[in-house]
């Protein structure tokens, strides 16, 4: 082998190495952007700061906390940014941190990391190759498309999307996808979807990708919308929804609202909970009249999906029952109460809804001791847990005594 041959494969060699070397870089609330950022010691105090430096091999580790955004941030090819390291020491562990899909207190600082567009501007925007895992998006808002996120060819994984508005009523091509608007093959995957709003309908909106094992509850019109125009392969399965469609809108009625037929399409092992009157499966969008949607949702791969308690006009002639079974009872711990884990063994052997509830419930230990209140306290009486819908067993403590003193006042607001 002559010395020519032996330069180039050690370049290639040298190449691979430093294509391979995986660069980690480290957020903190209380971090400095002019730090280095390579460790929690020169943590970075802002995702731009971080995403400023990377690489296109690089993973943001965000630890828990608020971070007020003052632009929105675009994740791009290569780079990966996972939040929910509750401490320094959790280092680049994965497994060291809190999901907030597992936390029922999504605004706890300390345990969940929550990126928050301050009603000002879109939180995230995530590119081809891009991914974005573990953290809470809220507050978001936007006249384009996505108010949480724009999932643009990228992967959204295990965050939850809370509170995001996509406002636009003059431009109906604009404001679709309070939480997430998934285009370019993009994936939203092990989510939650929750009161997000959407002047032209829909929590959850797009053109291709998929949408796959979210708990997708309170919005106020549809969830899904597929748009005018070529649209692709969309997959549609392994969802919990629960109580969407609150809101009467013509051109946004149903789970599902096609202006046009997708290329492909898959409705698959969904869990559908508490839909009311005004929730369909699925409608003629007004934009479209004529639209036959009888042909075209025959056409779709709908099967192995559950329903309870849906309203008698939840179906019809143009999006039937068929692929969907009817439960006879709540096969919930307490879906009204937002406790989804399933006790239906037949919905857990067949993989139904989103994976996350195949679980059993596990209540959290009650604290049993008597402690001496001091100081300002607020005790949360509309805790959903235990005051809204049916309660499984009896939740009375008694010998609870509270002292109230001069210094120690009690004060009752709200009724």
């Amino acid at each position: 082998m002559n010395r020519k041959n032996i330069l180039i494969i050690m370049l290639i060699v040298w190449w691979g190495m430093c294509a391979a070397a995986q660069t980690h870089l480290f957020v903190a609330a209380n971090g400095d952007d002019t730090g280095n950022g390579l460790n929690w010691e020169n943590a970075k105090q802002t995702v731009q700061g971080a995403l400023a430096i990377a690489n296109s091999n690089t993973v943001i580790h965000v630890k828990v906390g608020v971070y007020d955004l003052a632009t929105e941030f675009t994740v791009p090819n290569g780079v990966t940014v996972i939040g929910g390291y509750a401490t320094a020491s959790a280092g680049t562990d994965i497994t060291q941190r809190n999901y907030p899909g597992t936390n029922s207190n999504w605004s706890n600082a300390s345990k969940v990391t929550i990126l928050d567009g301050g009603y000002t501007h879109r939180v995230a925007t995530v590119s081809s190759g891009g991914r974005l895992e573990g953290c809470i998006l809220r507050h978001g808002k936007t006249s384009g498309n996505g108010a949480g996120v724009l999932i643009d060819g990228g992967t959204v994984t295990h965050c939850v999307l809370l509170n995001n508005l996509a406002y636009n009523n003059a431009d109906t091509t604009q404001a679709k996808g309070g939480g997430a608007y998934v285009q370019n093959n993009g994936q939203l995957l092990n989510c939650v979807v929750s009161y997000n709003r959407a002047d032209n309908g829909f929590g959850v909106a797009g053109t291709t990708g998929d949408v796959v094992n979210n708990t997708i509850t309170q919005g106020m019109r549809t969830f899904l919308r597929i748009d005018a125009g070529t649209v692709g392969s969309l997959v549609v399965d392994n969802n919990t929804f629960w109580n969407l469609n609150f809101v009467d809108n013509t051109n946004n009625a149903g789970l599902v609202a096609i202006q046009t037929a997708p290329a492909e399409m898959s409705l698959k092992d969904n869990l559908v909970l508490s839909m009311g009157e005004k929730a369909k499966l699925g409608g003629d969008n007004a934009a479209t009249p004529g639209f036959d949607g009888f042909k075209y949702w025959h056409g779709f791969g709908s099967t192995g999906n559950w329903y309870f308690s849906v309203s008698g006009t939840f179906f019809n002639t143009a999006f039937t029952s068929a692929g969907f079974t009817e439960l006879a009872a709540d096969p919930c711990y307490n879906a009204a109460a937002g406790q989804f884990n399933l006790t239906n063994s037949d919905l857990v052997a067949n993989k139904v809804g989103a994976s996350k509830w195949w679980t059993p419930y596990v209540e959290e230990p009650e604290d049993l001791t008597l402690g001496t209140v001091t100081g300002n306290h607020t005790w949360n009486f509309g805790n959903a847990k235990y005051f809204s819908g049916t309660i499984k067993k009896e939740m009375v403590r008694d010998l609870l005594y509270i002292n109230a003193s001069g210094d120690n006042p009690i004060t009752v607001n709200g009724g």
